[in-house]
């Protein structure tokens, strides 16, 4: 009775395993040999009794257990992914109602604009979703070559002796039996190497969980006057849930706490002031969520800050030493409180009056004049 062996390469599975690497210690074939992306430049020797049983014990002693405990990771990892997506679920149907409620009121000018903010808050739960598929069809796949391993040598793994198979397989080839399927220690040598990049993958399968992204929807000041603000009245926006490490980015100033923005990386929901510093080349607003209420803009911060920089959940602003001039005009109105700190270098005008909401200007020991322009400021 034939026995078929699994032999395949775990990368290339029309390849047949045919060789050691012996700086990865793994089962390949030709094509990793050849190929930049695995094990090309890599020193190669062939399959031996001696490197078989090296790796034999390495997926015995150390490889085996690390996937039983990948499969126990990967179990809490899924009910955490789970937990958050139903969260995010559940505020997708209250703010939903929220949107179409505030709509219903304002229906003859903002019916484009419902639709538009509904397709946003829509098109975050489907991303959402997709990524909760993505890991669940991601653990399920595992899960599948984790158990194929687990339950093939869970009554057989301290008893099989590589060496016999080793020198079995030499013997049935000495008399011509060329079948690769029937070679049970090539794959010996494929499931320690997958349980390998399985128990290599642990760590970053926690970082799918940055795929979520949390949505809040804000309503701006901008009711009143909602014919000429219409696009800053609603705010559909996302946020990461997991973020890793968040203490770390983090600095105390007069003992308040700031979030450090760092160009490119989405600020967490719920955090409500940020700290801008050093060169900052793009940014994007869309990353502040609408809980930050106060910007610092530390000494040496190279930022263009023009029109429409700030976002408009931003309501106190601090000004340190910054490079770039401050601009009338990016001055935003949605912004109540200003401080100039010691040290500001450029002459600026802020204007106050009825088109915004700046009452407060507070101004420390410039280098340059502050002007403060009232404009018919209705009070």
């Amino acid at each position: 009775m034939d026995i078929n062996f699994d032999n395949t390469c775990v990368f290339h599975n029309e390849s047949i395993i045919c060789s050691i690497c012996s700086e990865c210690k793994v089962g390949i074939c030709m094509e990793c040999i050849y190929s930049d992306e695995h094990h090309r430049g890599h020193k190669v020797e062939k399959i031996n009794s001696e490197n078989t049983l090296m790796i034999f014990n390495i997926f015995k002693d150390e490889n085996y257990n690390q996937l039983l405990e990948c499969k126990k990771e990967n179990e809490k990892l899924e009910t955490k992914s789970n937990k958050i997506y139903k969260e995010i679920e559940a505020n997708h149907t209250e703010y939903l109602e929220k949107i179409e409620y505030t709509f219903k009121q304002l229906r003859n000018i903002l019916e484009t604009q419902e639709k538009d903010k509904i397709r946003q808050l829509i098109t975050c739960l489907e991303q959402n979703e997709e990524n909760n598929s993505t890991i669940k069809n991601l653990l399920e796949n595992e899960l599948k070559t984790i158990d194929l391993i687990t339950e093939k040598y869970k009554n057989s793994l301290n008893t099989i002796d590589i060496i016999q198979l080793f020198n079995n397989n030499n013997n049935n080839n000495n008399n011509n039996n060329n079948n690769n399927n029937t070679l049970k220690h090539l794959e010996i040598l494929k499931h320690s190497y997958q349980s390998i990049l399985i128990v290599k993958e642990k760590e970053q399968k926690k970082n799918l969980l940055c795929g979520y992204h949390k949505t809040n929807v804000t309503f701006g000041d901008e009711i009143k006057s909602i014919q000429e603000n219409i696009n800053k009245t609603v705010v559909v926006e996302k946020g990461s849930i997991y973020h890793p490490n968040i203490s770390e980015k983090t600095i105390k100033i007069d003992g308040v706490e700031f979030f450090y923005f760092q160009e490119g990386c989405p600020v967490p929901y719920g955090i409500s002031c940020v700290a801008l510093g050093g060169i900052i080349k793009f940014f994007d607003k869309e990353l502040i969520p609408g809980s930050v209420h106060t910007f610092f803009l530390l000494d040496g911060l190279n930022l263009n800050i023009t029109m429409g920089t700030i976002p408009l959940s931003v309501k106190n602003v601090y000004i340190g030493d910054i490079i770039q001039p401050l601009p009338q005009q990016a001055i935003g109105h949605g912004i109540h409180t200003l401080y100039f700190l010691n040290g500001f270098r450029h002459e600026t005008k802020v204007p106050i009056s009825k088109y915004n909401h700046l009452s407060k200007v507070y101004i420390g020991n410039t280098i340059s004049p502050i002007e403060v322009i009232f404009q018919n400021k209705y009070i």
